[in-house]
């Protein structure tokens, strides 16, 4: 995968502007264009979101929020799925009526375990949540 910095070299290139330029039309210092594309600098969504529309480039925005945000792009969808099965899996135990001390312990042991991955999940969402609200205003996905 390309960095952003070279990515937004291209970009850049592709649409005949010298750092200088693109700077001045972003609004931005010429010497962060040189940090991002020299040294992979990342900066904040609303900055990038003005270079990306300077170069008229939502593809470029779009890398840059992989990159940065790589957490969006991790969906708890599977992890919710298998935790499903697993509740599941609890529920006909229980309706097996089987009291032996062997059960209840596998029981307790997939209850401790359906937990963490409850908390795992939780994790991946307050990651997600984060990064929307850094993202509000400059992604289409997040609007103001």
């Amino acid at each position: 995968m390309k960095k952003l910095g070279s990515l937004l070299r291209e970009a850049r290139k592709a649409r005949g502007l010298k750092g200088y330029e693109l700077a001045k039309k972003a609004g931005i210092n010429p010497v962060y264009i040189t940090q991002i594309e020299k040294h992979d600098k990342l900066p904040s969504p609303p900055v990038m979101k003005r270079i990306a529309n300077v170069l008229d480039n939502q593809t470029l925005f779009n890398t840059y929020v992989s990159i940065k945000f790589p957490e969006l792009y991790q969906t708890p969808g599977f992890d919710l799925d298998d935790l499903e099965d697993e509740c599941q899996k609890l529920e006909e135990m229980l309706k097996t009526g089987d009291t032996s001390e062997k059960t209840k312990n596998e029981f307790f042991k997939r209850m401790h375990d359906l937990d963490i991955g409850l908390n795992k999940v939780h994790e991946k969402i307050s990651k997600m949540k984060k990064a929307t609200s850094k993202l509000k205003g400059c992604w289409p996905v997040f609007p103001d």
